[in-house]
Order: structure tokens, then sequence, then C-alpha cells
């Protein structure tokens, strides 16, 4: 039973307040990551540790992308020998297979995104590219909206502006795909 002190009203301000303060710091960001896969979640860790503003935007509803699956829904994931340093910063164990090295993909996406999160770097998540802001023919910042509310309700979208943004997507290359959708980029 809550007490008077913990009732759901306080424990909803909680809430509300916490995030929306994070979403205000986020508006301004130095550098924008779209995506905390692995690639996202590394370059979030290694910008942020330098001192960098960063916000990590993920569409689902916990980071990491597919590493959690591993290799045809199994937890195991296999990396290059040049990766061994970043597991060893990250504090993820591995075991070497021949030339390759394996570790569990639960162990890698917690510690990835832990890393990143101590080094400073602030993750929202349900939170989808809609587009990019370009001005000059530089990018200057990311449209984005709630990934239940985009393309299924009538909902205005709000901007976080960056110095830097990183299409950390994966195969989907959301934000390289919008600027070829706007005729921003070459096509190859």
């Amino acid at each position: 039973m809550l007490t008077a002190e913990w009732n759901e009203s306080l424990i909803s301000k909680a809430i509300v307040e916490s995030y929306h303060q994070k979403l205000l710091r986020s508006v301004e960001s130095d550098i924008v990551i779209i995506g905390a896969g692995p690639a996202g979640l590394t370059a979030a860790s290694l910008l942020a540790a330098q001192g960098r503003k960063v916000t990590v935007l993920e569409k689902r509803l916990a980071p990491g992308g597919g590493v959690w699956g591993g290799g045809m829904g199994m937890n195991q994931v296999v990396v290059q020998e040049e990766a061994v340093p970043l597991l060893d910063a990250a504090g993820v164990r591995h075991n070497r297979c021949g030339n390759l090295y394996v570790v569990d993909a639960v162990e890698l996406a917690c510690a990835l995104c832990l890393q990143a999160l101590h080094a400073g770097a602030v993750f929202l998540n349900l939170t989808t590219l809609e587009d990019l802001c370009v001005q000059r023919d530089k990018v200057t910042g990311v449209v984005v909206n709630r990934t239940t509310i985009s393309g299924a309700l009538p909902v205005d979208p709000i901007v976080l502006r960056a110095d830097v943004v990183i299409d950390g997507s994966g195969h989907e290359a959301v934000a390289v795909d919008r600027l070829r959708t706007r005729n921003l980029l070459p096509r190859n």
C-alpha cells in the first residue's frame, strides 16, 4: 500500500518533471545520434566522454538495436579483433573463437548503454526521426516525433538542434534516406 508520500500523483509528477528536464536539455546538443544500436552507442560513449553534449534517439522501446538477437535469435554476437579494445573499455567479457571473438549479446547491449549513459549521453527512446533541418547545405538538427504518434496521428513534431547529426540507424540509414528523398544527396 502506498503511503501519502508515495501516492500516484507524486510518482507521475516525478516522471513527467524529470523527463521534460531531460528533453529540454536535449533541444540543443552538440551531437544528435539517430539509432541506439552498437554503432550509435559506441559513438555516443566516445563523444560524450570527450565532453560533447550528446543526445541519442531510439525509435524502439529499448536501446541496443538488433544486437539483442545476436545471430538468428541466438543471443551471441561475433566481433572482430579490432573491436576488442572497445569491449574491454565497456567491461564486456569475450571468448576467442579462431580469429574472432564471441560475446553475450545481452551483456554487450547493457554494457554499451551503461557506458554511454555514464559518459553523459542522453537517451530519448520511443523517438523517431521524421526529417532533418538543413540550412545552407548543412544539417542543423532533426525533426522528431514520438514513435507511436509519427504517421499515425496529425501531431506536429519538434526540432532538436545539433551541430552534428550522426546516422547510426544501421541498415535503414534513415537520416541519409531523408536527405536523398529531398534530393540533397547525389544518387549513386
